[in-house]
């Protein structure tokens, strides 16, 4: 509110207040069209190095075990730096003009990027806790709810076996290892570093706790594609952002996605439970 005082009167001119679509609504937009850029922008350019390097002939685009999980993790790489890209100018930008009004400007770089992804602090067993608990709820829920979609889809649509680019028999030890990694390390840690760290993180500084999870776990689940994989991705990533909302970390739902990712990766390719036709 700005007072003034002229020709002995005093006026009051109040402060412009910007509607809430464009307060709310459209910074929700642009940090979810961002990260999407960031995971087509990825794949694009790692399609580029890879067709390179095919013309050079320096590989087979018929990549191995081991290079696919290279490749995964170059994606991921790619795509968590141009993620972060934005933030990181924003804040140089901020900090250019002087505008540190909140503490997360006046963090040094690298606790600001820790800070937005969700890693501002080591695990504790406060997210032990939560994980511990809400794995059987999730579950439950998971169980609950693929019964219900099969009883719409029908059984071939939601026992459907996801493409995870490894042939699912005949890997040596080394491979498997490999494969390991290539599901049950790097992908809970930079999908929940990206989607409930930096996209959950940046929709809540605008919408509350439900319309900024619905939209994460929409996108979530989204891409994945399959009806069954994306109705559990969809499940887990809530559960996530209830984890991140309480504990203030995406510690728990780490644990969380790679309990998933372990039981999907043992039933897949070690056989347990008789190597079951799961979703997952």
């Amino acid at each position: 509110m700005k007072v003034t005082l002229a020709n002995d009167k005093i006026s009051v001119e109040k402060p412009s207040r910007k509607p809430w679509w464009h307060a709310k609504l459209l910074p929700v937009i642009g940090w979810v069209l961002w990260l999407t850029f960031a995971f087509f922008a990825a794949n694009v350019v790692m399609a580029i190095i890879l067709v390179a390097l095919r013309y050079a002939h320096l590989t087979d685009l018929r990549l191995g075990t081991v290079a696919m999980t290279f490749v995964d993790a170059g994606l991921y790489v790619m795509m968590f730096a141009i993620a972060i890209w934005l933030p990181l100018r924003q804040r140089k930008k901020a900090r250019k003009l002087a505008v540190t009004d909140t503490e997360a400007i006046k963090l040094p770089r690298t606790k600001f990027i820790l800070n937005l992804l969700g890693l501002s602090r080591w695990p504790n067993w406060r997210d032990v806790g939560y994980f511990a608990s809400n794995v059987p709820l999730f579950y439950l829920t998971d169980i609950v709810a693929m019964f219900a979609a099969t009883l719409i889809f029908g059984l071939s649509t939601m026992s459907q076996q996801q493409n995870l680019g490894f042939a699912m028999s005949g890997q040596s030890a080394w491979h498997l290892v490999a494969i390991f990694i290539a599901l049950v390390i790097i992908p809970p840690l930079v999908e929940e570093a990206l989607m409930r760290g930096f996209l959950f993180g940046k929709l809540r500084e605008k919408i509350p706790f439900w319309p900024a999870a619905l939209v994460v776990s929409l996108l979530f689940a989204v891409a994945h594609w399959q009806i069954n994989v994306s109705l559990m991705t969809f499940i887990l990533s809530m559960f996530n952002c209830r984890i991140r909302e309480k504990t203030g970390s995406i510690w728990g739902g780490v644990f969380m996605h790679m309990t998933v990712n372990l039981l999907s990766f043992g039933v897949l390719f070690l056989g347990w439970f008789g190597g079951a036709n799961v979703g997952v």
